[in-house]
């Protein structure tokens, strides 16, 4: 069956949801509202893998290679988190909720495809940070060898930030011990040691681990700003919403440099 053309970001110009089966708008409805595939998962009583191929089938039908894309789309479209019409098992969140969500996914996905000379992760955090009206977002490394974790891309108040280490007693390392981490005021004498948040006034905080991989916890997506983060709800959201992807891109950046350390490449070509 054709669906449509393609345009150059992926997205189909003429996508039909209508052509998606039940299950399978189903599912959309909950990709739409920013639910991870795990999630949906439960949410659906189905096996992960199961979410997958549909999830496989929906983005070939609509012509996306994301969430982020597939968010875009309907928020484009106009469909708003409601596309299917019907009622999911499962708890949801408002409305309001659902549509401020969809609105930032999609301006992040936007600003993603007009500033690719930043690179992704660095439009990536430059966008959430506009997204989320907060002041500084970043994503972090995990160095298993050196067990440390790294800032590899962040931005500040729409300036990109050097890389830096995180000491033991930072916020980063909250999120890699609990999974996710909020703190909707930090005091002064909170303990954290990161430079950044002792000299730049840092008051709110929100991150989330990205996904684990075979080779361990690979990083963390956060946002942080000067003053206290009022909706950990909605920041959370989005952040969750953007896990799997920032993962499969950090994830592909440390198989591209473990290749380097051997000469490799990933067409198979030697160094030199």
């Amino acid at each position: 069956m054709n669906d449509g053309p393609v345009d150059q970001q992926g997205a189909g110009t003429f996508a039909d949801f209508g052509a998606l089966s039940p299950r399978e708008r189903e599912v959309t409805q909950l990709l739409a509202r920013g639910l991870t595939r795990g999630a949906i998962a439960s949410t659906l009583y189905r096996s992960p893998k199961t979410i997958d191929n549909h999830c496989t089938r929906i983005y070939k039908k609509l012509g996306v290679q994301s969430q982020s894309q597939l968010v875009s789309l309907v928020y484009e479209r106009g469909l708003g988190p409601d596309l299917v019409g019907e009622s999911v098992s499962g708890s949801r969140p408002s409305l309001r909720q659902d549509d401020r969500l969809l609105r930032a996914l999609a301006g992040i996905e936007l600003r993603i495809r007009s500033a690719t000379e930043l690179g992704l992760l660095g439009a990536l955090v430059a966008a959430l940070a506009d997204a989320c009206a907060v002041d500084t977002a970043g994503v972090c490394e995990f160095d298993e060898q050196r067990q440390e974790i790294m800032v590899i891309a962040a931005v500040d108040r729409g300036e990109p930030c050097e890389q830096r280490v995180c000491p033991v007693g930072s916020l980063c390392k909250k999120s890699f011990d609990d999974g996710e981490y909020f703190a909707r005021h930090i005091e002064a004498s909170s303990g954290c040691s990161c430079k950044m948040f002792e000299t730049g006034g840092i008051r709110g905080y929100a991150g989330v681990l990205l996904e684990r991989r075979p080779i361990g916890s690979i990083g963390s997506l956060w946002i942080a700003d000067r003053k206290p983060l009022t909706d950990g709800d909605f920041a959370l959201d989005v952040l969750r919403s953007l896990r799997r992807r920032v993962g499969t891109e950090l994830a592909l950046q440390i198989a591209i440099d473990r290749l380097d350390e051997f000469g490799l490449s990933l067409r198979g070509e030697g160094g030199g």
